[in-house]
This record gives structure tokens, C-alpha cells and sequence, in this order.
């Protein structure tokens, strides 16, 4: 196993170009298999000859890995003096191809259903349903260890308007150009969510309101000089409303969203196309 370990470190350094040129491309690009009993009898680019006389290889297998619709890669099979690889021992590697194959095709399938289950599929943002249990996380993690979390909650300005004059079409592709432009805002750590019509939510993990509030101008300033209909060729223009809260130690995740959207209602109450931060009457 540790030889293994060595020859797989030693071949992620050797230039890809060269193995596919020589070894790999007759089964990447046409799935046909390649039997090659003897490598010493090859003429092989240094990298690949250095390679085979450092780990004393003689002879190989190269089977394609074949999906539902095309080549994932390929499976490759060695061997070490005395043992020669034949065309005998090709059904056997191609059963151990076939099965890897099964594994990555499921393996990819399982990852699109749990990216289904927390991705808004217009948009690509987070979902609702994923942003109450991130929430409910940050929430706790901010109670665990005294840290700040924020919460911006938008909704577009004058949305049905768009819906009503060129279609819900037009008002979809708005969204997903919104939703771009808040992801182009914010920090990796911070989370953008789908919450329902034109709805979005920014949960800021280790921020103040006052941290927010920068955010929130950001993407205020952004979506307006963006002019996200006139970008897709459409009269009318889009701006956003902003509600700000900080989350409060030892209350529900629930009070923040609550908090948020009162804040976000008082925006859009007062001019539209601005931001609030909510603060607790005492």
C-alpha cells in the first residue's frame, strides 16, 4: 500500500498532457480499451518512461469508465515483472470499470438531489426551507460563542409591475440577474437565500447590524446602477428595499427573521430603494 501511496503522489506531478497523448486518448475519446502487455517495448515521453523504470511497471490495462451518456474517465490496471497483463485479463477490468462507473453515476446523483433540496432552481440561491435550518444553526453558533450574526431581508420595488408589463418570463430573468448580483456582494462565508417571490434573505455570520448596513449598501448601490431590466432589454428599472436586525443572545432564530422584515416593511413604507435597521423600543 505505501508503494501504491508513492506511485499515485508521483503520477499526479507527471504532465497530464503526456499520458493522455500517449496512454489514455484512444479510450477517453473512442471508449475503446488499450491492452499493453509489454511498456518497456514502448517509446514513452521521459516523464512516463521515468515513471515506469522508477516503479519497475510492466504491463497495463486501460479501460474506458462509461457513464449513461459519455466517458467519465478511464480505469486503469497494472502490473509488475513477472506478471504480464493480457487480453484474457481484460473482461476482468472491465467489470471493475463498469462498477465504477455505477458508484460515481450514483455518487453524482445523490449530490444533485441534496443540491435539489437546498437550491432555489430558478435562481441557484439557497431555498427557504435550507434557510431556516441555517438560521437556526448560526443562530446557535453565535449563542455558543458570543459572536455577532446579521440578517438582511429584500424584496424588489415596483416587481409586479415587471410581472404585469412583460410577462413573468421577463420578471424570472430579473430575479436570477438579482440573485447574481447579491451573490457578487457578499463575502464566501455569507449566505443568500431565495425566500419566496421575489424575496431574498443574506445571512451574515460574525456581523453587527453596523456591518450590515455596508452590505446592504452595496448591494443597493449595485442593483440600481445595474439597471437589471434595461440589461435584458426591457423598459422599467428594479431597486431593492432592505430590512437590517442583529440577532439577540438567547432569543429564537425566528425573532431575527421577525426583526428583519420589520425593518424591511419600514423601508418600503418610507421611500423604497433604502435601507432600515430595526431597533428594539425599551
Amino acid at each position: 500500500s505505501d508503494r501504491l501511496k508513492k506511485m499515485l503522489l508521483t503520477a499526479v506531478n507527471v504532465s497530464p498532457q503526456a499520458v493522455v497523448t500517449e496512454l489514455l486518448r484512444d479510450t477517453l475519446e473512442k471508449g475503446e480499451p488499450v491492452v499493453v502487455s509489454n511498456l518497456q517495448h514502448m517509446e514513452l515521453a521521459p516523464e512516463l518512461h521515468t515513471f515506469v523504470e522508477k516503479f519497475g511497471l510492466f504491463s497495463m490495462i486501460v479501460t474506458p469508465i462509461r457513464g449513461k451518456d459519455r466517458i467519465l474517465g478511464a480505469f486503469i490496471s497494472m502490473s509488475t515483472a513477472p506478471r504480464m497483463l493480457v487480453e484474457q485479463d481484460l473482461a476482468p477490468a472491465m467489470e471493475l470499470a463498469d462498477f465504477t462507473a455505477m458508484v460515481i453515476e450514483n455518487a453524482r446523483t445523490v449530490a444533485d438531489l441534496q443540491r435539489s433540496a437546498t437550491m432555489d432552481p430558478l435562481t441557484g440561491v439557497f431555498n427557504t426551507r435550507f434557510f431556516h435550518e441555517v438560521l437556526n444553526r448560526e443562530a446557535a453558533r453565535s449563542q455558543r460563542h458570543n459572536t455577532s450574526l446579521s440578517l438582511l431581508m429584500m424584496d424588489l420595488d415596483n416587481f409586479k409591475v415587471i410581472n404585469d408589463t412583460h410577462g413573468h418570463v421577463v420578471g424570472d430573468k430579473v430575479l436570477v440577474q438579482v440573485a447574481r448580483i447579491l451573490n457578487s456582494c457578499v463575502r464566501k462565508v455569507d449566505l443568500v437565500f431565495r425566500c419566496g417571490g421575489d424575496e431574498f434573505g443574506v445571512v451574515l455570520p460574525a456581523t453587527t447590524a453596523d456591518g450590515a448596513l455596508h452590505v446592504g449598501e452595496k448591494i443597493l448601490e449595485k442593483i440600481q446602477s445595474s439597471n437589471v431590466p434595461k440589461s435584458l432589454g426591457f423598459k422599467g428599472e428594479t431597486t431593492v428595499s432592505i430590512g437590517i436586525a442583529e440577532y439577540r443572545a438567547g432569543s429564537p432564530a425566528e425573532s431575527l427573521i421577525a426583526d428583519a422584515d420589520q425593518a424591511l416593511y419600514a423601508s418600503k413604507r418610507e421611500s423604497k430603494n433604502t435601507i432600515r435597521i430595526f431597533k428594539r423600543n425599551h
